[in-house]
């Protein structure tokens, strides 16, 4: 759909490989992009941005992409929120012990606007895909000792110290072999709610995950 798409830090499309199975003569990739979608009211020209899901083959050798699995939405749970910067964590140190499918998908939800002082607070969730159809439930990456979820304020102009992560700003992804898990590293920005002052942070919670 035509129109702004919400753009902090990074991109507006992630991969996440699928390890080989045998001598194809293709890869697999997961692709999840941002788009936008009608707002509660149906409105086409809201700024209400989804996320899109589908994996892929891509031939090693020829032009184009084969689609391998219907084009699936990651929706946020209020109906006037948006998702934005989706990103896909893959398991980058495929071998004997660590090949797996699983990979870690997380984003950031909640009202932006193109106004600053109008943006509302977001929340960071996250879910494992471990198949073409197969996803974990949705969790929060942060909360507190009573169970509620932790929310920030997304940090205004982008440019600002504390944006961005470079390389790193995805997360990353290790393998713990003295107790066989996939660890996932996810970083967000934010702000603390609690000031009145503009100060950029980044925030991260690791997530580990069995073969």
């Amino acid at each position: 759909m035509p129109g702004h798409l919400y753009r902090i830090p990074g991109t507006f499309l992630s991969v996440s490989r699928v390890k080989s199975s045998g001598s194809t003569g293709f890869s697999t990739v997961r692709i999840v992009y941002s788009a936008r979608e009608k707002d509660s009211r149906g409105v086409d020209t809201s700024q209400r941005q989804v996320a899109k899901l589908v994996e892929v083959h891509v031939p090693r050798e020829a032009r184009g992409v084969a689609f391998l699995s219907p084009l699936d939405t990651l929706r946020p749970l209020g109906p006037d929120d948006s998702i934005f910067f989706a990103s896909y964590i893959e398991t980058d140190a495929f071998g004997p012990a660590t090949e797996s499918d699983k990979a870690l998908l997380w984003w950031l939800e909640g009202r932006r606007s193109s106004q600053p002082a109008e943006d509302g607070m977001y929340a960071v969730r996250y879910l494992i895909q471990s198949g073409r159809w197969t996803f974990s439930p949705t969790y929060s990456l942060a909360t507190r000792s009573d169970g509620t979820e932790v929310r920030w304020r997304y940090n205004h102009p982008c440019n600002s110290t504390g944006c961005w992560l470079g390389e790193y700003e995805r997360g990353a992804f290790w393998y713990d072999s003295s107790g066989n898990k996939l660890r996932f590293l996810v970083p967000w920005p934010g702000r603390d709610p609690e000031e009145s002052r503009i100060h950029a942070y980044y925030y991260f919670n690791e997530v580990q995950v069995t073969p």
